[in-house]
């Protein structure tokens, strides 16, 4: 099956640029390759050649050297300096045939050459040739782009998540030197209480951080194992809230669920997560001044979440970015005001694992709202990698 692939690829048709002064030989060339498959294009002189080249990006140029005006040494001399077109892959269609030109061909840059009257099966074969290598050329840039742009988001994502560990590393170190020094100080039993649990509570926001990192990897590799069972989510989301301490000061929060046992199939540790991930970026994006609203919805077949802050509203265009690892690390560093670390894709990640669904909209304009769509019906495969 890949050797059939690789055939099928190396045979593909390619966008053959014609350069000839000559009509009738412009002609009998681009039936040729025509009847290939290829699609042609003609020019008359060096100039329109040009223009072409930049503009059509052949791939693949059988070029005469007999024109008037530029000649054909120096369309393919100019061609082959210019980055933009330097890759494509130019054929010297000449009568010409002494190794002085030859010469003169390969040193203004020629990838092959062609005798007129040209050989059908020759011609075939050449530009068979040429048109694989610009390809295996587009492809390879394609694929360094991809790798640099990936290393790019890499080298993003590792900054973003030194500066976000580095506010609460710094300030659990200014509550232990105080500590430290409490015999200088004279602190106060108060004094101590208050900066041992300031010192606890960054302690369990870098925790969460290095949780939220490894169970990421865990997502993505599928290699997390769900503990999953039917749960009440109306406890859960209160827990996630409860977990937030002091941040939930931020805003007002306001939470309606039924009365009755909201019910869904889910592994609650990493829900409760999931739930309180989405309500940080919530309380860290709302005026004090503003409401957090989170409501619990349940049907027969899935149970309804969302989550909708007072902040800057996401722009429509940026929604899907925010949810995904990399992009988060983009949008830190274009120094968005919605890039918050990994909360949010951990988020996505998490509720996927489950069967369900994460949606970010903004109603009215005004601020955002996630969806998240959860399964009630437990999952036979317990095993995220093997759903």
């Amino acid at each position: 099956m890949t050797d059939n692939t690789q055939i099928s690829w190396s045979l593909r048709p390619g966008r053959i640029l014609i350069v000839d002064d000559l009509a009738t030989e412009r002609n009998l060339l681009c039936k040729l390759l025509e009847r290939q498959g290829h699609e042609v294009l003609q020019a008359s002189d060096g100039k329109e050649a040009l223009h072409i080249a930049h503009t059509k990006a052949p791939d693949a140029i059988l070029l005469d050297i007999m024109m008037p005006g530029i000649d054909g040494l120096e369309v393919c001399r100019r061609i082959k300096i210019d980055p933009v077109t330097s890759a494509i892959p130019v054929i010297i269609v000449t009568v010409l045939t002494d190794r002085e030109h030859k010469l003169a061909g390969i040193e203004a840059g020629a990838d092959d050459f062609l005798n007129k009257p040209v050989d059908t099966h020759e011609l075939i074969l050449r530009v068979r040739s040429a048109v694989r290598t610009k390809k295996l050329i587009d492809r390879t840039r394609a694929d360094s782009n991809r790798l640099r742009r990936t290393e790019d988001l890499k080298d993003n994502l590792m900054h973003m998540m030194v500066h976000d560990m580095r506010a609460p590393l710094m300030v659990v170190k200014g509550y232990l030197d105080l500590l430290r020094d409490d015999a200088e100080e004279g602190l106060t039993e108060d004094e101590r209480s208050e900066y041992l649990d300031e010192a606890l509570v960054d302690t369990a926001t870098l925790v969460r951080m290095t949780n939220t990192l490894y169970d990421i990897s865990a997502l993505e590799n599928g290699t997390a194992q769900l503990d999953i069972d039917e749960h009440n989510l109306t406890p859960l989301a209160q827990a996630a809230l409860c977990s937030l301490g002091p941040m939930r000061d931020n805003a007002q929060i306001e939470f309606d669920a039924p009365d009755d046992a909201v019910l869904a199939a889910v592994d609650a540790t990493m829900i409760e997560r999931m739930v309180a991930n989405l309500l940080g970026h919530a309380f860290r994006h709302t005026p004090s001044d503003n409401v957090v609203r989170m409501t619990l919805a349940d049907d027969v077949h899935q149970v309804t979440l969302t989550i909708q802050d007072g902040g800057v509203t996401i722009p429509a265009e940026e929604r899907a970015n925010v949810l995904v690892k990399f992009g988060q690390a983009d949008a830190w560093k274009r120094k968005k005001v919605f890039a918050v670390g990994l909360s949010l894709a951990f988020a996505k990640l998490a509720v996927e694992a489950h069967g369900g669904s994460i949606d970010l909209t903004a109603p009215n304009d005004s601020g955002n709202l996630f969806t998240i769509l959860l399964p009630k019906r437990p999952l036979k495969d317990t095993t995220q990698g093997n759903q």
